[in-house]
């Protein structure tokens, strides 16, 4: 199951970056999104400019993320297959945002 969320997460970006990497031109700072997966393990993912990558340590980097959001991986294919789902989640507080709300919505907004 791990394996197989993990192998999606990675379709995903390779799909984000080779469709909509154009669109990421205007992120000034970058994103850091961190998905849990089911069995509570952590994958990290930065957007920036240069496109959607999956980070192998994001511990070296976290007092410098200004705009941080930690999503399960459930919510997140829910949020990509319906982008009002993610509002419902932050107001619930299943999804955690650290950073410019507005900001971090329009980049996600242009995915």
């Amino acid at each position: 199951m791990i394996d197989q969320e993990i192998k999606h997460l990675e379709e995903l970006v390779e799909k984000i970056n080779n469709e909509h990497k154009h669109k990421l031109n205007n992120v000034s700072e970058p994103i850091f999104l961190t998905v849990v997966l089911s069995n509570d393990s952590k994958v990290d993912v930065e957007i920036n400019k240069h496109g959607v990558k999956i980070l192998k340590h994001l511990e070296h980097k976290k007092s410098d993320i200004n705009n941080h959001i930690t999503i399960s991986y459930k919510q997140l294919i829910k949020s990509l297959e319906n982008k009002a789902n993610i509002i419902r989640y932050m107001m619930s507080g299943k999804v955690k945002v650290k950073g410019n709300l507005k900001y971090i919505f329009d980049v996600l907004s242009e995915l």
